[in-house]
Order: C-alpha cells, then structure tokens, then sequence
C-alpha cells in the first residue's frame, strides 16, 4: 500500500497545483513536493501548508529546449532519491514534467493536464509526435485528470478512457460560507462590465478598447491585473475602472455583487483556448452572471447549451458593437434564470468521484502488491 504521493510541479507558483496537492492531504495522503521556480516572476504572498522543495530555476521566458535539460537532471535527482521506496505514488503537472518523468522513473503516476501546451508549437511534426507521447502518458497513467472535457475532443476520444477524470476548475467550497452582497438592480442605461483576473491576451485588449470607445455609457471594471503595459492606456477613459489585485474566493461575492456582465474572450487563436474550460465559467454559473466568450471554442459550445451567456468573435469591431447593441434587460435576464436554474453543486469543487477512483486502483495495482 502507498504511503506518499510524490508532486512534481512545472511552477512552484501555480496556485491551481498547490490547491490540488491540499485536496491530497485532506484525503489522508502524505505528500512531498518538488517543483521549478521561474526567475523572472514576481512570487505570490501565499502560505503553504506543506513545505515545496525547489529542483530546478529557470527564466519564464526560456524556451523549451533551454529549459530541457534543468528539467531533466532535476527529476532524474529526484527519481534516484526515490528508486528505493516502492510504496510511492508520483504526480506529475503537465506533459513537459510527465514526459521526462517517464522514462526516468519506473512507478505508478497521477498525470494533471491543465493546458495542451503542444498546441503552440508551429513545427507539425513536433506537435503531432508530442500529441502520440501525450496520449501514451495518458493511456499508461493510473488515472489522468483533464480540466477541461474540451481536452477529449481535441485527443479524439469518442469515448472517455476509464481512467480519465474530468476535474474542472470550479469554485471552493467556502464560497458558501462567505458573506453575500445583495446584487445590484439592473440598469440597462448604465451596464456594468468587468473582466476579473490578469488582462494579458490581445482579444481581452480589443474588447475592452471597443467597447470603451463606443459605449461610454458602460462602465468597465478591471478586478485583477494587467499584464502588459499597453493595458494601461484603459487607464485614460473615465468608464474604466480598475479595483487591483482581489483575494479569492473572499472578494469574489463583493466583486460579483456589483456587476451585470463577465468577460471572458480568451484569443480564440491560441489552440489551447479552443479546448479550454476557464474557471471564469463556473464563477457565472455560480453568481448568476451572464458570460461573454470568444465564438468558436469548446466554452462557446458549453455556454450556448447552458443558455447562460453570448459569443462573439473578440477581433471583430463590428461584431462587438452588434452584440453590446443588441442586448436587452428581457434577454439578460432570461440568461440569468438560465444560470439560476443551474444546481449550485455543479458550480462547486467536490472530487470524492476521483479519490474513489483513486482508492480503488492503488488497492488493485499489482505495483504495490507486497
């Protein structure tokens, strides 16, 4: 029987991992962590409960084939520190960690795929042979979480593989226990639009320019970030507003409370969003929020089923100023009931699913058979 799981993380930054690695203690499990550190990155103010030891340091801007061989001698340290200890179970975040770990360590493993992170190599048969290396780690896994259930279209599974596990990204469930601001009355002469999170892709910089510029009467709210300074020039408008940094799940009542509309055009030009399910999507669902998303991706085809948002494409001026033209308090309200009608559990974290899953195959692996 196992009596470690051994995490080993591409960024010792990634805030999605480490709420992962505390599920695992949470569910009885010891845990040591390893993980890359990004030089160039401002580190966020976060204490762990569990001590991450760092293997290996690169800059965030280091292409992959500079970053291959820290990656490879960090594992293989870490794979002789284990070579003994049979009762190990490893997990690995993403294919440029699982794909060295692999071949280097010969145990059971938890495999986590966030982003596709192939889809942005240019090189198509690089990409095509990284996809084959993909779906093997996936096939010999013990069990495989996608965070996104686009991930299987993009693979081609016309059937879901037993041991892959659909673990979205959605709300804690402390959400529950927070305070919740009464919601605004809706104001269609002065709607109130935000995007919460980090401004970085070029689509979220269009919509907000357009809609800025052609509708001064809105008003746009920056919760977050921006990640490039040509953001700043939103600063100039006298309908932008930008609030800084949030805590989440803490501010997120507050922040929802006051808003008619969610942003969420991701560049519908990067592979990756194509396939990808936001964790933006189950804020709406779950605050009751009407959702924009970018046309022509697996989260426009889930919004569109949910009735709970619009689409547009992000890089057509005039397809912005049609749909921020077209709406109506009867429309935005009937999406609201939409999402209303959504049971809230299914905007909530649970994974007990997934560590059954889990128990079942660690007891029957012959791996670990004494």
């Amino acid at each position: 029987m196992i009596n470690k799981v051994v995490f080993i993380l591409s960024d010792s930054d990634d805030l999605h991992q480490t709420h992962r690695i505390q599920e695992f203690i949470e569910h009885g499990f010891d845990v040591d962590v390893y993980a890359f550190n990004r030089k160039d990155v401002t580190h966020k103010n976060v204490i762990f409960h569990f001590e991450i030891k760092i293997i290996g340091e690169f800059y965030n801007k280091d292409s992959y084939r500079k970053r291959i061989p820290i990656i490879w001698n960090a594992i293989k340290h870490v794979a002789d520190m284990y070579r003994a200890h049979k009762n190990v179970l490893f997990f690995y975040q993403g294919l440029s960690i699982a794909l060295p770990a692999i071949l280097l360590i010969r145990s059971p493993y938890i495999y986590e795929e966030c982003d596709i992170l192939q889809t942005g190599i240019k090189n198509k048969f690089v990409r095509f042979t990284l996809d084959l290396f993909d779906k093997f780690i996936v096939n010999k896994s013990l069990l495989t979480i996608f965070t996104s259930g686009g991930f299987l279209d993009y693979y081609n599974y016309e059937v879901k593989p037993n041991n892959v596990h659909i673990v979205t990204n959605r709300l804690h469930p402390s959400i529950i226990d927070l305070p919740h601001p009464a919601k605004r009355e809706l104001n269609m002469s002065k709607l109130q639009v935000a995007f919460v999170g980090s401004m970085r892709y070029e689509s979220i910089f269009n919509f907000t320019k357009v809609l800025l510029h052609n509708f001064p009467d809105f008003d746009f709210h920056l919760f977050g970030g921006m990640a490039d300074d040509k953001f700043k020039t939103f600063l100039t408008y006298p309908n932008f507003h930008n609030h800084g940094v949030f805590r989440n799940p803490y501010d997120l009542p507050e922040i929802y409370s006051q808003l008619d509309l969610i942003l969420c055009t991701y560049d519908n030009r990067d592979q990756n969003v194509l396939f990808a399910e936001p964790n933006k999507l189950y804020e709406a669902m779950y605050f009751k929020k009407p959702i924009i998303v970018s046309t022509n991706t697996f989260l426009e085809k889930k919004v569109r089923s949910l009735g709970i948002g619009y689409s547009v494409d992000p890089f057509d001026d005039d397809a912005i100023i049609q749909l921020l033209r077209s709406l109506t308090k009867d429309g935005i309200l009937k999406v609201c009931a939409c999402a209303a009608a959504i049971e809230v559990s299914e905007c909530l974290n649970d994974n007990a699913s997934f560590f059954d899953s889990l128990a079942y195959e660690i007891n029957n692996c012959k791996y670990y058979e004494n």
